[in-house]
């Protein structure tokens, strides 16, 4: 209302002004005290910390809930008076109807541009604007504005994706917490596990000696078998040696009992015979024949002592039978034990082959689990926020209207700093969805990595980025590594090089190539890379990465002969290797010729030493 002025001022009653102000009353409000002031003059008072009454002097100004703000008596009155308007200076206006004027009526009102829905910052007097209107290019171009604007909707609803993607992040960073803590917990168990893995282990080694000792055990069973068997054709040939000559005892035994018969019959008979002439000589006949029986009957009474002895031969050999026979039996125990520990021992190896397994995925995981939550925590949701009013309209220029879509935008040496790189994401990734992206040598921060490392988790379109140098750090390449281990599938070739990477560094970029099966080149040249490094990286072409096909190590001067071994066994083992350019690095003549005869059995390899 301070755009009007009374046609008659003093002319209006004291009772109709505020007694602060000393003007007509602006929205009057009545006080507890029954006096009317301006609101605003109330509120200045207020805001004074001055709660008394200019007029009474009462404390009734504590705050504005105390007062009725409205006087719709006086309101009316107030409303009849006759201003003059300064914009226009139209006479008698009443007051009531002034507002209706100045927005409305008043050919001096602000007005905006009709363009205004396409961002046409112009405002001005009524009366100016057919002559805005015809000049406004706004307006001229509105098709191509609405156009361009319904791509910036395109952009916010990106820009909420991106906020969703910020949440999905924040739901994983939660996941990822409850899951550590789940791995937290389930430590004692991997502890207990370990611990019967151990005591299991050394089960085995036991069962393993015990297994040794059973063998051997087997063998001299086996050799006691052997032996018994040969002890026992000998038991058999004496026993049917001994039933032999048992035989012939029982028949030189009848012998004897007809010798004996004989005999008493010789005895009659020289009885007889001593009562014939003849007798003397029939004696001596007797005689010689009584000797004769008795050198035979001595003849065997030695073979019968012969026949004791071998007798107790075979009683002394049934007796090793016995025992023989006894230690095959322990053996068959023993070796039904050494069955049951041996089931036993391929079951508990199964168990622990299974146990191992279990704890190498839980190995694994947690390790995925700590990758993942490294790369959440390094990355500062505040890095990704646009700087307010920030421009750079030489980029700005260069993004929208000399870059194509789907095209390779070329930034070269143009000094971009972290609000440039929002730009670069904003204009260059997402609106013109670029395939080939060149930020070479532009002394990138950390931070403007961070940003462009949290949008290749999204992005499906860049196939190729060129980053050299730009001398990053090592906290920069781990975090660009971290963010394509994962989750970009897009991304074929990685230019590092000119960026002093040492050795840590590229052991970052192997531990992401173990898992990233999207990268088929990558430059490394120009850099400080070690003969650990490349040991490192070796072993992961080796047993990790299929699809990597292009590597450039130029010109890195700690690469020595101490590599050459490894950089051979990867040549080799790699299926999908088909580029490699080394040279300008320590390697001797006879370390060349070594990476060269690896390439022999390798049809179009190019190798460039």
């Amino acid at each position: 209302m301070d755009q009007f002025e009374y046609m008659d001022e003093t002319s209006i009653d004291d009772d109709f002004k505020c007694d602060i102000c000393k003007k007509p009353f602006i929205n009057p409000v009545l006080l507890p005290c029954q006096e009317t002031f301006c609101k605003k003059c109330i509120e200045e008072n207020i805001n004074a910390h001055t709660n008394n009454c200019s007029q009474c002097n009462q404390d009734t100004l504590k705050s504005m809930a105390n007062i009725n703000v409205r006087n719709p008596i006086l309101e009316k009155v107030l409303g009849k008076l006759l201003v003059k308007c300064r914009r226009c200076s139209q006479n008698n206006i009443q007051r009531k109807d002034f507002l209706k004027h100045i927005e409305e009526i008043c050919p001096k009102r602000i007005v905006k541009c009709s363009a205004n829905d396409i961002k046409c910052w112009w405002q001005g007097t009524y009366d100016q604007f057919n002559q805005h209107l015809d000049q406004c290019s706004y307006e001229k171009l509105r098709t191509l504005l609405t156009d361009l604007f319904k791509k910036e909707k395109n952009f916010e609803e990106l820009q909420s994706q991106v906020i969703q993607q910020q949440a999905y992040i924040n739901r994983i960073e939660n996941l990822n917490q409850t899951l550590t803590d789940d791995i937290t917990t389930s430590k004692p168990t991997i502890e207990t596990l370990t611990n019967e893995n151990q005591i299991l282990k050394t089960n085995i080694k036991t069962f393993t000696q015990q297994i040794d000792d059973f063998k051997k055990l087997e063998i001299n069973h086996n050799e006691l078998i052997e032996e018994s068997k040969k002890r026992l054709e000998q038991i058999e040939n004496l026993k049917a040696r001994f039933q032999q000559e048992i035989d012939e005892l029982k028949t030189e035994n009848i012998r004897l009992k007809q010798i004996e018969i004989d005999s008493q019959q010789l005895k009659d008979d020289l009885t007889e015979l001593h009562s014939l002439r003849n007798v003397n000589q029939l004696y001596q006949v007797r005689k010689e024949y009584l000797q004769n029986l008795q050198v035979q009957y001595n003849q065997l009474l030695v073979e019968h002592d012969e026949l004791r002895n071998v007798s107790n031969m075979f009683q002394e050999l049934q007796k090793q039978n016995n025992l023989f026979q006894k230690q095959i039996d322990d053996l068959q125990i023993i070796e039904k034990s050494y069955h049951e520990l041996r089931k036993k021992f391929y079951q508990n190896e199964a168990q622990i082959k299974q146990l191992t397994i279990e704890l190498e995925q839980l190995t694994i995981e947690l390790k995925r689990f700590e990758k993942t939550d490294q790369c959440s925590q390094e990355i500062d949701e505040k890095s990704f926020e646009f700087e307010d009013n920030y421009e750079n309209i030489h980029l700005q220029r260069f993004l929208s209207t000399k870059c194509q879509i789907d095209s390779l935008i070329n930034l070269n040496g143009e000094k971009l700093n972290d609000n440039d790189i929002d730009i670069v994401i904003q204009t260059g990734l997402i609106t013109k969805a670029c395939h080939s992206l060149v930020l070479s040598s532009n002394n990138l921060s950390l931070n403007s990595i961070r940003k462009l490392s949290l949008h290749l988790n999204y992005n499906k379109t860049l196939r190729k980025l060129i980053l050299t140098n730009n001398q990053l750090s090592e906290a920069a390449i781990q975090t660009l590594a971290d963010c394509l281990a994962f989750d970009n599938q897009t991304l074929e070739v990685l230019n590092l090089s000119s960026n002093q990477l040492n050795g840590e560094c590229l052991v970052s970029l192997s531990n992401m190539l173990k898992s990233n099966q999207t990268i088929r080149s990558i430059g490394l040249h120009e850099n400080k890379l070690t003969n650990q490094s490349i040991e490192y990286f070796s072993k992961v072409m080796q047993k990790f990465n299929k699809t990597l096909e292009d590597i450039s190590l130029y010109s890195n001067e700690f690469i020595t002969d101490a590599s050459v071994q490894s950089i051979c066994d990867m040549i080799k083992n790699n299926q999908t290797l088909k580029i490699l350019w080394i040279w300008d690095c320590q390697l001797s003549e006879q370390g060349k010729q070594q990476i060269r005869e690896a390439i022999e059995d390798k049809l179009s390899f190019d190798l460039q030493i």
